[in-house]
């Protein structure tokens, strides 16, 4: 993770031309909330869900049987 910590993908963000979807945990303990906005902010027509929960890993922990539920 500290490895992870230190790539910086900003510059190559606007560069994506394909469908993009950024999941990310409202309050992940591992990264802040603001970064996935950033990320879906920065790749353009990318559509961000904000799932609730700390895990980093949105389809483990908390919520987890929730958020990969199909109705």
């Amino acid at each position: 993770m500290r490895m992870n910590s230190q790539i910086d993908i900003s510059d190559i963000l606007s560069a994506v031309r394909v469908p993009t979807l950024v999941l990310h945990r409202t309050e992940d303990r591992v990264v802040d909330i603001a970064g996935g906005r950033d990320v879906a902010a920065h790749i353009p027509g990318a559509k961000l869900l904000e799932f609730p929960g700390i895990d980093h890993i949105f389809y483990v922990g908390d919520g987890a049987e929730k958020n990969l539920r199909r109705d």
